[in-house]
């Protein structure tokens, strides 16, 4: 084995690792600083354009996906039973696709029925928002400020997520540790 075939292995070993970590995460876990989320303002697949500011006053779970991320893929249909779940209360999912729209998203969409809005960041304008593997996901209280986070796939369905949840929207939680909320892995 030549020296750049061995390279090129040990980079893949790594990114694979890499990849891997990113894909076991827990599930949400407090953000006990609770800092304000910096506002952006992207264009949705309806051709109508959301900021985060236009949702203050409820929680708000951002998603960040991709496409070719196969455990956000595994990630949309809980999260849109939760949207369902959730519907009429101060809760909304915004899922901002990470790279351009492309059709095999769109199918993707459609073939789920998502509902809740999907934004497209094209340009990675939102690379100020910390995310360093797919999917991550934010909960940010009605003032907009992170108070949860999770850090690869989160199964949506679980009862410990959805509990979180129903208490945060019934005034009965709050940001209490920085464990895990769940410890499923998808």
């Amino acid at each position: 084995m030549n020296y750049r075939h061995g390279l090129k292995r040990l980079m893949l070993v790594v990114a694979l690792a890499g990849s891997a970590a990113v894909c076991t995460a827990a599930g949400l876990v407090a953000i006990p600083e609770q800092p304000q989320a910096d506002e952006f303002s992207l264009p949705a697949l309806d051709g109508s354009r959301h900021a985060l500011s236009d949702f203050r006053g409820d929680y708000v779970l951002v998603n960040f996906w991709a496409g070719w991320c196969s455990p956000c893929i595994r990630e949309l249909p809980s999260m849109q039973r939760t949207y369902t779940f959730m519907k009429g209360r101060n809760f909304e999912i915004l899922a901002i696709h990470v790279g351009p729209e492309t059709a095999d998203m769109l199918a993707l969409l459609k073939r789920f029925e998502i509902s809740f809005p999907v934004l497209v960041d094209a340009e990675l304008a939102l690379s100020n928002w910390g995310v360093k593997g797919l999917p991550t996901s934010f909960l940010l209280d009605p003032e907009g400020r992170v108070i949860y986070k999770a850090t690869g796939p989160v199964d949506w369905d679980e009862p410990a997520q959805r509990e979180l949840l129903e208490q945060l929207l019934d005034g009965q939680s709050s940001v209490a540790n920085n464990s895990p909320v769940s410890a499923a892995v998808l």
